[in-house]
């Protein structure tokens, strides 16, 4: 039976699809990297999301109390803990595209130096937008609380006016941010958590056409992220508080699979796919220069042999 007449007899939901690490030759061409994944065998076209599967995805692994617990204990390190868990967040994503079946990686300490080189560009991209948000915000948001308190001192009801003026305006900004974050800056982070290259994060055609493929899915996972947020986080404050950073874990790896399933369903809708370092079994072995020698070759003798007395003598 033709193989062609086998996909095209399955339904839409369940055809096969390429799943291609890397893009035709012209397209790693254009990205100008030689490190481009091997591309990985055919799986179906994701359409639908998983949302329950993405939360259960780290109790797969029968050692989640340990990738709980490292998790949690790698927040108390400043800076490079968060760096490392970022890094961590992002091979889980790269790790489900080259194998769907995949299960959840343990943290771990050995591979802090690997997860810190591959979350740091995202780290600073985040670092460099709070700021930049924190600098051109942080006065205006200081002299309209400011005026509003002056409105209510003058006329209670001109306050309540201003008040309700200025809640508006700043709702209004307080969305578009978030808007923003979700289809400009989370796309951005997951080129840079997958590429590791700073020259292949920024790419603004492509997380334009990303987001204008995806943009009901990360719609929809960001508010069901909100919606566990504002669930679990309770949780763990009653667990003396302590229960924020578990918490805090299972959320970011339901965020990566979430993240993991947004990507996929893209490429299935034919999104060019983030080029990736290779990996060891991906790299092809080292040629090693033959070793030559310096020695002169020994020049072949001739044996002869002796002749015995009585050979040479006549009868």
């Amino acid at each position: 039976m033709n193989v062609a007449t086998d996909h095209s007899q399955l339904p839409s939901a369940e055809r096969l699809v390429p799943a291609s690490d890397g893009g035709s030759p012209l397209n790693r061409a254009a990205e100008g990297t030689e490190a481009v994944s091997k591309p990985s065998p055919l799986r179906p076209s994701r359409e639908r999301l998983q949302y329950f599967a993405a939360f259960r995805y780290l109790f797969d692994n029968p050692e989640w109390p340990q990738a709980l617990a490292l998790g949690s204990i790698c927040t108390f390190i400043p800076v490079f803990g968060q760096v490392a868990l970022l890094g961590y967040y992002y091979e889980i994503v790269e790790r489900l595209h080259r194998d769907a079946q995949a299960p959840c990686p343990t943290f771990n300490f050995r591979r802090f130096a690997v997860y810190a080189t591959r979350g740091v560009w995202a780290y600073l991209l985040i670092l460099a937008i709070t700021s930049l948000v924190q600098v051109t915000l942080q006065l205006p948001l200081q002299y309209t609380v400011l005026g509003v308190v002056i409105a209510f001192q003058s006329d209670s009801t001109i306050g309540a006016i201003v008040a309700a003026i200025a809640t508006i305006v700043w709702l209004s900004l307080l969305t578009i941010g978030l808007l923003l974050m979700a289809y400009v800056v989370q796309p951005l982070l997951l080129r840079g958590g997958l590429s590791q290259e700073l020259r292949l994060m920024f790419r603004l055609r492509w997380v334009l056409e990303y987001s204008r493929r995806v943009w009901l899915e990360i719609l929809l996972v960001q508010a069901l992220l909100f919606m566990a947020m504002c669930l679990l986080f309770p949780l763990g404050l009653m667990l003396f508080c302590v229960g924020i950073l578990p918490m805090s874990i299972l959320m970011a790896v339901a965020g990566a699979h979430l993240n993991w399933q947004i990507y996929e369903v893209a490429l299935s809708r034919g999104c060019e796919p983030v080029p990736l370092r290779p990996t060891e079994a991906d790299e092809p072995p080292v040629a090693r220069p033959a070793k030559v020698s310096t020695e002169k070759p020994v020049a072949e003798t001739k044996l002869t042999q002796p002749t015995s007395p009585s050979s040479s003598a006549s009868p």
